[in-house]
């Protein structure tokens, strides 16, 4: 006979996604049993198990344990929300379809326990990358484009996340001083942020973040990171648990300026040539920056209230998915881009960028997060394409020398608008 928790179980929810996880019972308040991860004695609510295992079979079978007959219920469930995977099991996971084995005897409460086997870490639960193929097609003038947010919808994670990760602890290690600078007073905003950060990742992604004590556990990449620890500067361990690079904008008699900022993914700029210069100075180099939306960007950071988030996007062309990009070589070097090889030889790189001022001063908190797309991905949005063939039909001279696009712009065109004679469905 099942009993109530197993009944709860029973009601899981479906998804496409499944995981093994291997766990014990622990007595839980108020009627509420807790469940501790076997390898690294996490606790996990049993709400999560609850929502997570849909029940597939159940059998009893009479066994016989030091001398006494012990009725063994076993239960064959199986995991079914990819959403609660790495609460479950620390980001290990096997494809959909695995079973696990209950097993709960009859002597007592608290002998009930989940036996399974674990396998290495996967990105099993997140979701796809978004794309962002929106664009102007009317004649060329810079543009704020700011929308407003969700505090929901501040940071994105995706299935680019664990490799986004890694490569900023290995620029951590080899390029830290290309990649993080805080100047002097900014102490407080960095702290704000990491607080800001690890109570968004542990509300908006409980599966996958938990705060434990003075350390925040990632459950995607097996990560325990200490939060308050000499070798990191807040701002740097905030910006190590998400996708995004981050800066820390403070006012200033020349308007806001660039005073600390994690940036490791960088789109043919230098940190160190950037920090404590005003936004005019930081955009100096961008045609038309000045002129067209110099003035109106400095009167938006000063108006932004607390509470209100906006964002925007920007794009450009390069020629290659590499995201740590410091320097302004020229691009393509040794390569022909034609009408027939743009879509495997230029990428779309785009940045989703947010604002928000943070609590307690005048700090503001701009965030940069980087998708980059094989032109290649536009043959299934034709739309889109048509649109980006007459957005860089609009671009002025000097636009396209600053991108460093003079040799491909035209190709690149000329490819996106065959497309429509070609679409690949959808």
């Amino acid at each position: 006979m099942l009993t109530d928790e197993h009944q709860s179980v029973e009601r899981g929810i479906k998804s496409r996604h499944a995981c093994i996880v291997a766990l014990r019972e622990e007595p839980g308040g108020a009627g509420e049993p807790g469940f501790h991860d076997s390898t690294a004695a996490v606790p996990i609510p049993y709400n999560y198990l609850r929502r997570a295992i849909c029940i597939v079979n159940t059998f009893d079978r009479g066994i016989h344990l030091r001398g006494e007959h012990v009725h063994r219920a076993e239960l064959v469930g199986r995991v079914v929300d990819a959403r609660l995977v790495p609460a479950l099991n620390a980001g290990r996971a096997l494809q959909i379809g695995n079973d696990i084995n209950f097993h709960k005897d009859s002597r007592g409460v608290g002998n009930y326990s989940i036996i399974a086997s674990m396998s290495s870490a996967s990105t099993i639960g997140l979701p796809a990358e978004a794309d962002y193929f929106s664009f102007r097609t009317s004649a060329f003038r810079q543009s704020i484009g700011l929308k407003e947010l969700s505090a929901e919808s501040w940071i994105e994670i995706d299935s680019h996340y664990p490799a986004q990760i890694s490569l900023k602890e290995s620029l951590f290690r080899a390029h830290e001083n290309e990649v993080f600078q805080a100047m002097p007073g900014t102490e407080y905003g960095c702290a704000q942020i990491l607080k800001l950060v690890m109570d968004h990742l542990t509300r908006c992604f409980p599966y996958w973040f938990m705060i434990s004590g003075s350390t925040i556990r990632n459950l995607i990449t097996g990560q325990i990171i200490l939060v308050e620890q000499r070798e990191r500067n807040p701002l740097q361990i905030a910006a190590g648990l998400v996708q995004e690079d981050l800066c820390l904008m403070q006012p200033s008699p020349n308007g806001y300026q660039l005073r600390a900022a994690c940036v490791c993914f960088p789109s043919r700029w230098s940190l160190h040539e950037k920090m404590g210069n005003s936004m005019r100075g930081i955009h100096g180099p961008v045609p038309y920056y000045i002129e067209q939306i110099g003035a109106g960007s400095d009167q938006f950071l000063t108006a932004l209230r607390q509470g209100r988030l906006v964002w925007r996007v920007n794009w450009s062309l390069h020629d290659g998915p590499d995201l740590f990009r410091p320097t302004m070589p020229p691009m393509w070097p040794g390569r022909t881009v034609t009408s027939q090889n743009a879509g495997d030889e230029v990428w779309l790189r785009v940045e989703r960028q947010t604002l928000r001022r943070l609590e307690g001063c005048d700090d503001i908190l701009f965030t940069i997060r980087t998708h980059v797309y094989p032109l290649r991905e536009l043959k299934r949005n034709v739309e889109a394409a048509a649109a980006l063939a007459e957005a860089l039909r609009q671009w002025p001279k000097e636009v396209v020398e600053y991108k460093g696009c003079q040799a491909i712009v035209e190709p690149t065109v000329l490819w996106l608008e065959s497309l429509k004679n070609n679409p690949i469905p959808g």
